[in-house]
């Protein structure tokens, strides 16, 4: 009977993952970290409202240029 038992188990452990280095976890980690900082700043970049771009030059400082006439050379 002991051995019927044994044979209806289910043997998890062979299902289970390997243990890893807690290097190899702190890089995964470090990853993750580094893809949702960028992921936060690339939204806000391109989600930002557009910004009026300023004249290069205030308008009121523009003068006029008068009697000169052009003339198309062809």
């Amino acid at each position: 009977m002991n051995e019927d038992e044994e044979l209806r188990k289910i043997d998890l452990k062979q299902h289970t993952l390997s243990p890893v280095s807690r290097k190899y976890l702190f890089r995964i980690i470090l990853y993750v970290i580094i893809l949702t900082f960028l992921g936060f700043f690339m939204y806000h970049v391109y989600n930002r409202p557009n910004q009026p771009k300023k004249a290069p030059v205030n308008p009121k400082d523009i003068k006029e240029i008068k009697g000169v006439t052009l003339m198309d050379s062809v």
